[in-house]
């Protein structure tokens, strides 16, 4: 099971990491009118 434990810890990693690349620090932007 460690290695399930590591392989998720490594996966949220990347998933974190993936998501600051693609989603650089912007302001504040106001809510979408449809909610999403």
């Amino acid at each position: 099971m460690k290695t399930l434990t590591k392989f998720l810890g490594a996966l949220a990693l990347i998933v974190t990491l993936a998501s600051c690349l693609h989603h650089p620090p912007a302001p504040p932007r106001p809510p979408h009118p449809h909610g999403r």
